[in-house]
Protein backbone atom coordinates (compact mmCIF):
# COMPACT_ATOMS: atom_id res chain seq x y z
CA UNK A 1 0.00 0.00 0.00
CA UNK A 2 1.26 3.37 -0.85
CA UNK A 3 0.93 6.23 1.48
CA UNK A 4 1.55 9.81 1.22
CA UNK A 5 2.04 11.88 4.43
CA UNK A 6 0.85 15.52 4.85
CA UNK A 7 1.55 18.07 7.68
CA UNK A 8 -0.69 20.59 8.44
CA UNK A 9 -0.87 21.73 11.79
CA UNK A 10 -3.75 24.51 12.45
CA UNK A 11 -6.64 24.59 14.56
CA UNK A 12 -9.04 23.39 12.24
CA UNK A 13 -7.25 20.77 11.18
CA UNK A 14 -6.88 19.72 14.86
CA UNK A 15 -10.58 20.20 14.91
CA UNK A 16 -11.38 18.00 12.02
CA UNK A 17 -9.01 15.35 13.27
CA UNK A 18 -10.98 14.90 16.39
CA UNK A 19 -13.92 15.01 14.95
CA UNK A 20 -12.75 12.10 11.91
CA UNK A 21 -10.94 10.29 14.96
CA UNK A 22 -14.47 8.59 15.89
CA UNK A 23 -16.23 7.77 12.62
CA UNK A 24 -16.63 4.65 10.60
CA UNK A 25 -16.96 4.28 7.34
CA UNK A 26 -20.63 3.81 6.15
CA UNK A 27 -21.45 0.83 3.85
CA UNK A 28 -23.42 1.52 0.97
CA UNK A 29 -25.29 -0.82 -1.39
CA UNK A 30 -22.47 -1.25 -3.93
CA UNK A 31 -19.77 0.27 -1.76
CA UNK A 32 -16.98 0.88 -4.68
CA UNK A 33 -13.17 -0.62 -5.11
CA UNK A 34 -10.87 1.13 -2.96
CA UNK A 35 -7.63 1.53 -4.54
CA UNK A 36 -4.02 0.24 -2.55
CA UNK A 37 -2.96 4.13 -2.61
CA UNK A 38 -3.88 6.19 0.56
CA UNK A 39 -3.37 9.89 1.58
CA UNK A 40 -2.34 10.69 5.46
CA UNK A 41 -3.17 14.29 6.64
CA UNK A 42 -0.76 14.65 10.48
CA UNK A 43 -2.14 16.86 12.68
CA UNK A 44 -0.36 16.82 16.45
CA UNK A 45 -3.80 15.38 17.21
CA UNK A 46 -3.96 12.31 15.20
CA UNK A 47 -3.46 11.05 11.44
CA UNK A 48 -6.32 11.41 8.86
CA UNK A 49 -6.29 9.06 6.43
CA UNK A 50 -8.31 8.37 3.18
CA UNK A 51 -8.22 6.41 -0.04
CA UNK A 52 -9.15 6.71 -3.25
CA UNK A 53 -12.13 5.05 -6.01
CA UNK A 54 -10.53 5.34 -9.54
CA UNK A 55 -13.50 3.24 -10.67
CA UNK A 56 -15.73 6.33 -9.26
CA UNK A 57 -13.99 9.37 -10.50
CA UNK A 58 -10.65 8.36 -12.31
CA UNK A 59 -10.20 11.78 -13.29
CA UNK A 60 -10.58 13.51 -10.11
CA UNK A 61 -8.43 10.40 -7.96
CA UNK A 62 -5.51 10.63 -9.94
CA UNK A 63 -5.48 14.57 -9.94
CA UNK A 64 -5.57 14.92 -6.48
CA UNK A 65 -3.06 11.92 -5.52
CA UNK A 66 -0.90 13.83 -7.99
CA UNK A 67 -1.08 16.95 -5.80
CA UNK A 68 -0.69 14.65 -2.36
CA UNK A 69 2.40 12.96 -4.18
CA UNK A 70 3.69 16.70 -5.25
CA UNK A 71 3.15 18.14 -1.50
CA UNK A 72 0.88 20.54 -2.49
CA UNK A 73 -1.08 19.66 0.51
CA UNK A 74 1.39 20.19 2.69
CA UNK A 75 0.98 23.28 4.82
CA UNK A 76 -2.67 23.66 4.40
CA UNK A 77 -5.68 23.99 6.11
CA UNK A 78 -9.03 22.61 6.67
CA UNK A 79 -10.98 26.38 6.46
CA UNK A 80 -14.30 24.89 7.54
CA UNK A 81 -15.45 22.25 10.17
CA UNK A 82 -19.42 21.48 10.66
CA UNK A 83 -20.04 19.21 12.84
CA UNK A 84 -22.15 16.38 11.48
CA UNK A 85 -21.50 17.66 7.76
CA UNK A 86 -18.40 18.14 6.65
CA UNK A 87 -14.21 19.19 7.06
CA UNK A 88 -13.36 20.77 4.10
CA UNK A 89 -9.64 21.63 2.68
CA UNK A 90 -8.88 24.68 1.25
CA UNK A 91 -7.92 24.93 -2.11
CA UNK A 92 -3.91 24.39 -2.65
CA UNK A 93 -3.76 27.93 -4.66
CA UNK A 94 -4.79 29.38 -2.07
CA UNK A 95 -4.60 28.11 1.01
CA UNK A 96 -1.10 26.48 1.51
CA UNK A 97 1.25 28.67 4.22
CA UNK A 98 3.87 27.94 2.37
CA UNK A 99 5.31 28.69 -1.40
CA UNK A 100 4.51 26.81 -4.24
CA UNK A 101 7.17 25.43 -6.91
CA UNK A 102 5.83 25.96 -10.92
CA UNK A 103 4.81 22.90 -11.08
CA UNK A 104 2.61 22.33 -7.56
CA UNK A 105 0.74 25.49 -9.08
CA UNK A 106 0.21 24.70 -12.30
CA UNK A 107 -1.59 21.12 -11.60
CA UNK A 108 -3.53 22.81 -8.49
CA UNK A 109 -4.84 25.08 -11.06
CA UNK A 110 -6.42 22.25 -13.02
CA UNK A 111 -9.82 22.27 -13.35
CA UNK A 112 -11.65 18.52 -12.86
CA UNK A 113 -15.00 17.65 -14.65
CA UNK A 114 -18.31 16.44 -12.24
CA UNK A 115 -17.70 12.34 -12.12
CA UNK A 116 -20.94 10.93 -10.91
CA UNK A 117 -21.99 7.76 -10.20
CA UNK A 118 -26.14 7.13 -9.17
CA UNK A 119 -25.05 3.82 -6.73
CA UNK A 120 -22.19 6.22 -4.81
CA UNK A 121 -23.60 8.15 -2.39
CA UNK A 122 -22.67 11.32 0.17
CA UNK A 123 -22.81 9.14 3.24
CA UNK A 124 -20.57 9.99 6.47
CA UNK A 125 -16.51 9.00 5.85
CA UNK A 126 -16.55 9.84 2.09
CA UNK A 127 -13.89 11.90 0.56
CA UNK A 128 -15.91 14.27 -1.96
CA UNK A 129 -14.66 16.84 -4.21
CA UNK A 130 -15.30 21.03 -3.62
CA UNK A 131 -16.26 23.08 -6.71
CA UNK A 132 -18.06 26.65 -7.52
CA UNK A 133 -21.50 27.20 -9.12
CA UNK A 134 -19.78 25.29 -12.46
CA UNK A 135 -19.71 21.56 -11.51
CA UNK A 136 -16.96 20.99 -13.59
CA UNK A 137 -14.80 23.74 -11.73
CA UNK A 138 -13.27 21.52 -9.25
CA UNK A 139 -9.63 22.31 -8.31
CA UNK A 140 -8.03 20.94 -5.20
CA UNK A 141 -10.32 21.54 -2.38
CA UNK A 142 -12.18 18.89 -1.47
CA UNK A 143 -14.51 17.56 2.20
CA UNK A 144 -14.07 14.54 4.37
CA UNK A 145 -17.78 13.98 5.15
CA UNK A 146 -18.95 13.51 8.85
CA UNK A 147 -22.57 13.10 8.49
CA UNK A 148 -24.74 12.11 5.27
CA UNK A 149 -25.29 14.53 2.94
CA UNK A 150 -27.77 13.38 0.34
CA UNK A 151 -28.35 16.63 -1.35
CA UNK A 152 -25.01 16.72 -2.59
CA UNK A 153 -25.35 13.61 -4.49
CA UNK A 154 -24.95 13.55 -8.54
CA UNK A 155 -23.91 16.96 -7.92
CA UNK A 156 -20.52 16.62 -6.25
CA UNK A 157 -17.63 14.14 -7.13
CA UNK A 158 -17.16 11.36 -4.43
CA UNK A 159 -13.98 10.44 -5.35
CA UNK A 160 -12.58 8.30 -1.98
Amino acid sequence: MRSIDIYTVTAAAALAAALLCSWQASAVAAEPMMSDERAVFQTQWGDIHFGFYPEVAPITAQHIFKLVAMGAYTGNHFFRVDKGFVAQVQDVTGGRNLAMDAQQRAEGDKTVPLEVRADVKHTEGVVSMGRYDDPNSGKSSFSMLLGAAPHLDMHYTIFG
